[in-house]
């Protein structure tokens, strides 16, 4: 029995080693497929990390890109700002100039209204007295023309006269011959007829002479103070 126990003893023994070999061997077994999945996984990670760094370097460049590319937007819009500021400085200068332009031409357009009423009433006045100008003209020829006749009509009444005055002196003599009776010339009472006649006409003449200077003086008066319009 005691040999019974034993065996049963070593034989039990006997199967915790088989099992504790059996247990090492699973664990070696198990820790070199432990070990092989590690090894394998830690190679898929290092891919994916890889993989992940290159992609964040690109998304890296890519928003560096991205920054420059809006960096240059950015200035380019500053500059068109800038411009679109210039713009409307230059369009707001030109309203001005316009406005002014407006201005000066409105001034230009009402001075040239006045200038224009004021030329046609200088041209209405300068009418008038060229109308006037003319009546003068007119009345300047009928006065000249009014002169040389009493100036010719004056020369020929003097020129009646003295033939008048002439006759009447031959017809006196012959008269007062006649009257006193004792001439020897051929007188007779159509002498004295004549010198009563011719001393008549004279007479008249004379008026006719004087009436014909005072119109004369008149006219040249008329003359004398005939005045240009000015």
């Amino acid at each position: 029995m005691a040999a019974a126990f034993l065996w049963g003893e070593c034989e039990m023994t006997n199967t915790k080693k088989a099992l504790a070999i059996l247990v090492a061997g699973g664990i070696a077994v198990s820790g070199y497929l432990i070990a092989n999945q590690l090894s394998s996984n830690q190679l898929s990670s290092e891919k994916a990390l890889a993989s992940l760094t290159a992609e964040r370097d690109d998304a890296n460049l890519a928003l560096a890109a991205s920054r420059e590319e809006i960096l240059t937007l950015t200035a380019k819009l500053e500059s068109q700002a800038s411009d679109i500021d210039a713009l409307n400085q230059t369009l707001v200068e030109k309203d001005k100039t316009s406005q002014s332009l407006q201005q000066e031409l409105d001034a230009a357009k009402q001075a040239s209204f006045v200038q224009a009423a004021s030329f046609e009433a200088k041209i209405s006045a300068l009418d008038i007295r060229i109308e006037e100008l003319k009546k003068r003209i007119v009345d300047a020829d009928k006065l000249y023309a009014q002169r040389h006749l009493l100036t010719k009509k004056a020369g020929d009444l003097n020129e009646l006269i003295l033939k008048a005055s002439h006759k009447a002196e031959l017809s006196k003599a012959a008269c007062e011959e006649f009257k006193q009776g004792n001439s020897w010339n051929w007188v007779s009472q159509a002498d004295c007829d004549n010198f009563n006649k011719w001393r008549q006409e004279g007479q008249q003449l004379i008026v006719e002479f004087e009436t014909n200077n005072q119109a004369l003086d008149k006219v040249n008066r008329q003359i004398a103070d005939f005045k240009i319009p000015q």
